[in-house]
């Protein structure tokens, strides 16, 4: 037990060879303190499993209550991670809008900044059509970033996004999706979360796997949390819109920094920090998805995206959100 005090890592290699002793209350107290261990560095996940074990040894064993409380605790918090409310919500609710084509919705769900650049982006993209000379660029983008845009050309410009977005995340499956079990959170408003396929299963991250990932970048607003940048950047309006990479050094993970190039995740899945400079870095790039270009015309006319063709037909209808199984297993 006194390893566990200096050295979490080699603590918990010595608590586990414990688990297995044939004495009931040797291996039920090393499954509590190595759940404890787990439990401090917030792989919630592998601390649930070891309470289990310490739990199976019967009520006789001196760490049988403590054991109870301390995964009621942990079952507490992962579900919290990942209930209503939460940033791992929102991008699951958010997601399901995309997939849904409720751009309207999907709208909503994206900050201030976010919405405003990619109106810029498209403005720029379009700056020959005869629909915006002369327009003031400054003016329409504020109006096409609103949360519930009414312009003239704001349905044009929401068929354009939606199609790039769901190009974007045409291989994110929610339901196939797991969240990183540990928060990465950055300054007092920004949390990262990345997404990974797990294919409902639950998944350990380890260097130099292949597993898809999505990185969203959220920001805490009035009860409820916003999309503020894709791939672990934060996006800047302008003319042209800009992008921040965090700094590595400056993501705080839970209630300590994993070893490098290692990473653990709830009961679907786990992965390491971001890929983020160690200085941040303003680049002249948008970091939003990639998609595959599309170009239909009408009229003769057509809108660009950031630099696609893409049509100016009517918005899809809009259907109902579906939501997204993000239980815990």
């Amino acid at each position: 037990m006194q390893a566990a005090t200096t050295d979490a890592e080699a603590g918990a290699k010595t608590l586990e060879a414990l688990c297995n002793s044939a004495d009931p209350n040797t291996a039920a107290v090393a499954a509590f303190h190595l759940g404890e261990i787990r439990y401090s560095q917030r792989l919630l996940t592998k601390a649930i499993k070891a309470y289990q074990f310490a739990l199976e040894f019967g009520p006789r064993t001196p760490v049988f209550e403590k054991a109870q409380q301390a995964l009621l605790s942990a079952i507490a918090l992962i579900t919290a991670q990942h209930a209503e409310g939460s940033a791992r919500a929102a991008v699951y609710q958010w997601l399901s809008f995309i997939k849904a084509g409720d751009i309207l919705e999907a709208w909503k769900g994206l900050d201030r900044d976010v919405r405003l650049a990619m109106a810029q982006w498209w403005i720029l993209g379009n700056a020959d059509h005869p629909s915006l000379i002369g327009v003031d660029r400054d003016e329409l983008a504020a109006a096409l970033s609103a949360v519930q845009p009414n312009h003239p050309l704001a349905q044009p410009f929401l068929v354009t996004q939606l199609t790039r977005l769901q190009h974007g995340y045409a291989e994110v499956d929610p339901e196939h999706r797991g969240a990183a079990e540990k928060r990465r959170t950055y300054q007092m408003d920004y949390e990262i979360v990345i997404l990974i396929a797990t294919y409902g299963e639950e998944t350990e991250w380890q260097a130099g796997m292949a597993n898809p990932t999505s990185t969203f970048l959220m920001r805490r607003g009035l009860g409820k949390w916003l999309i503020a940048g894709f791939n672990g950047a934060i996006i800047h309006p302008g003319w042209p819109p800009t992008s921040e990479q965090i700094p590595l050094d400056e993501i705080t993970f839970g209630t300590g920094e994993p070893p490098s190039g290692t990473g653990h995740g709830i009961s679907r899945c786990s992965a390491t920090g971001p890929r983020a400079s160690r200085t941040a870095k303003t680049q002249n790039l948008p970091r939003f998805p990639r998609h595959a270009a599309r170009r239909s015309t009408r009229r003769g006319r057509r809108y660009a995206g950031t630099n696609r063709g893409l049509s100016r037909r009517r918005s899809p209808p809009v259907s109902p959100p579906k939501r997204s199984a993000t239980s815990t297993q």
